[in-house]
């Protein structure tokens, strides 16, 4: 039987990343399938994140709300072919 608790370390706070101001940068690799708009959904609305790239070659250039329309008033971010971007954390989907 599996026991977990919930321990209080400034990594486990409210805030996600342990109460940085200093947003998560994440590039998201094969954005244009169902699984990548739900991330992007989420990362979009996260306080700690901030969406730097989403991949896609066959979308590469398109607005994100073209491909995922829940998404059309949400960000003005385009899908790129180019996966080089620096960021903190990349997320393959």
């Amino acid at each position: 039987m599996n026991s977990l608790k919930n321990i209080d370390t400034p990594n486990n706070s409210p805030s996600g990343n342990g109460g940085s101001s200093n947003p998560i940068k994440v590039g998201i690799i094969g954005g244009a399938g169902y699984t990548g708009g739900e991330l992007i959904r989420i990362l979009l609305h996260h306080p700690n994140t901030e969406i730097v790239f989403v991949n896609s070659k066959s979308n590469a250039g398109n607005h994100l709300h073209k491909v995922h329309q829940d998404l059309f008033g949400e960000t003005e971010l385009l899908f790129s072919d180019d996966v080089t971007p620096l960021v903190d954390g990349g997320i393959l989907t």
